[in-house]
């Protein structure tokens, strides 16, 4: 199972790839601390690793890693986020379709009325 983990399984996952029952797992794990300890450090090797790269890319000076790492660290000065609300969390602003607002859509304009 140590190589499951390893790759950032978790408990269940990795459980569900050896075919191996949870709650045997589960036992194992209340009855040994250093157990349950190893599991957590083999769950986050690959986060580790990546940011091992991530961060050797960045002091050679890659202009990308730079800006990924200041948009996940700094978000307030360089996220690229979207904005779902209007001014200070209030609702947006209803949307103008062709000059007319949506809640009168329902209403057919004269020029797109079929005749009989």
């Amino acid at each position: 199972m140590k190589p499951f983990f390893k790759m950032g399984c978790s408990v269940t996952k990795a459980c569900s790839y050896a075919g191996m029952p949870q709650s045997t797992v589960a036992t194992w794990i209340k009855a040994d601390e250093v157990l349950r300890l190893k599991i957590g450090i083999w769950q986050n090797e690959p986060s580790v690793m990546a940011r091992s790269n991530w961060l050797a890319k960045l002091a050679e000076g890659d202009y990308e890693s730079a800006k990924e790492w200041l948009r996940r660290k700094e978000k307030d000065e360089f996220s690229e986020r979207q904005e779902v609300t209007g001014a200070d969390g209030k609702d947006l602003p209803v949307p103008i379709l062709n000059g007319i607002y949506s809640d009168n859509s329902t209403e057919k304009d004269s020029s797109t009325q079929e005749e009989d």
